[in-house]
């Protein structure tokens, strides 16, 4: 995610085979979701500084070709991930971060804001 708020943004998606795009999700209540959904803001706690206004989380349902019709309680996971702020440095953690960026002829630390 931080490589996609860092550039000009992204999807992820979860519940998908990348080779084949196979859904590999099981059949899902709607607890479920509301549990998932819930705890997807605290997955992205740790990213600094706060970007939960750049990412949406969205349920897509699963459809049977054969029928034209979702199949009932399968979802696969949509994470959109919106470009980050310009001149903003997005980070997991904002302890263990050291960036340098080249100013003329000298390298000057990237501070994060405090």
């Amino acid at each position: 995610m931080c490589a996609f708020l860092n550039s000009k943004g992204g999807r992820i998606y979860l519940g998908v085979m990348d080779k084949d795009c196979k859904v590999i999700v099981m059949y899902r209540t709607k607890k479920y979701r509301d549990n998932l959904n819930n705890m997807l803001p605290f997955w992205f706690d740790d990213f600094y500084p706060a970007m939960l206004d750049r990412v949406h989380i969205r349920f897509v349902p699963v459809w049977d070709d054969d029928e034209g019709l979702a199949i009932p309680g399968l979802f696969v996971v949509k994470i959109a991930v919106k470009p980050g702020l310009p001149n903003v440095l997005y980070s997991t953690c904002s302890d263990s971060i050291k960036c340098y960026i080249r100013c003329g002829s000298s390298v000057v630390s990237l501070k994060t804001p405090k």
